[in-house]
């Protein structure tokens, strides 16, 4: 994206939204500064839609002649979140709720521009305390994951709403990467988890110690890093769909604490290690032992995920 002309507040906001907007669509490609993809607004089976970022606006044209409005009101997105002048730094990008099992609310973690964070919980009728103090802490979308029966676990709320948007049940822990405590893998006991790591080490360490949390506790339990970007929503913006998602998972090893020695490599510890191995399919399966693969190839492995998410919404 061209954001040279424009502030770094408002590069930050329009970021955000043409992220959001991306990922809503379907086969998303890179076409010069911008992108192509699939209109929304009509029975699209050739990209025909153009979208660039430019002076903090995103521009949308439909070569087949649907509307700016058509296609924001297919997407969800209104007209007045193509143009950055309506945000300032200090209003979130978005708020997520975290709730008990029943649905009350317990606390609210706030998103701003460049990805600055702010949490609170409320106080009295319509009131907030901007801490969270004593308050109790669950997973993001708790209803929803204990109603599952298989749940992805990704690193941050924003990669949770995506994986909303693709129909599959997501969570995180608050907090982001290395805050996962231990009596969040409750709410999973007995479920088939599969853990999406950012790549990038934190990351990945996230993701591991997540997997040793889970061991034993899960029904199932796979870990893997999406190819060529940083989580799932960059991955779901450059056409990444629901169905090549569940087969990479489909694909990926289960996960097992490793009987090697622990690694010294720098960063991770003095913790077991992560072997990366790209597969077939285009995505990076996170393995603990480095001649797992050669006995348990990713194209053998089947899980019940694909029985139990119906693959056609």
């Amino acid at each position: 994206m061209n954001v040279a002309s424009f502030s770094r507040d408002e590069a930050a906001v329009t970021l955000n939204v043409a992220e959001a907007f991306l990922a809503r669509l379907h086969g998303v490609r890179r076409n010069g500064s911008g992108w192509m993809a699939l209109c929304p607004a009509h029975e699209d089976r050739h990209p025909s839609l153009s979208i660039h970022v430019h002076k903090g606006k995103i521009l949308l044209r439909c070569f087949a002649g649907c509307s700016i409005a058509a296609i924001c009101a297919a997407t969800g997105i209104g007209m007045r979140d193509l143009f950055s002048d309506h945000s300032s730094p200090n209003e979130p990008l978005a708020i997520y709720s975290y709730v008990d099992e029943v649905g009350a609310l317990l606390f609210q973690v706030l998103r701003y521009p460049g990805k600055k964070f702010k949490q609170r919980r409320p106080y009295g009728p319509g009131g907030w305390i901007w801490n969270l103090g004593a308050v109790r802490r669950v997973l993001y979308r708790l209803p929803e994951v204990a109603k599952a029966k298989s749940v992805l676990i990704v690193e941050g709320e924003k990669d949770c709403d995506t994986a909303t948007a693709m129909n599959l049940v997501a969570t995180c822990n608050p907090h982001g990467a290395g805050k996962w405590r231990t009596e969040y893998s409750e709410s999973l006991r007995g479920k088939h988890v599969a853990i999406i790591a950012d790549a990038d080490e934190p990351g990945r360490r996230h993701a591991r110690d997540v997997a040793a949390s889970l061991f034993g506790i899960a029904a199932s339990l796979k870990a893997l890093e999406l190819s060529d970007a940083k989580d799932l929503s960059e991955w779901a913006a450059t056409g990444g769909t629901r169905e090549r998602l569940l087969d990479l998972i489909d694909q990926a090893t289960d996960w097992k604490p490793s009987a090697t020695q622990p690694s010294t490599a720098e960063g991770m510890g003095g913790m077991r290690f992560w072997m990366r191995s790209r597969n077939s399919s285009g995505a990076s399966s996170l393995f603990l032992n480095p001649n797992r693969r050669s006995r348990l190839p990713g194209s053998h492995i089947r899980t019940p995920w694909a029985l139990r998410i119906p693959r056609h919404t």
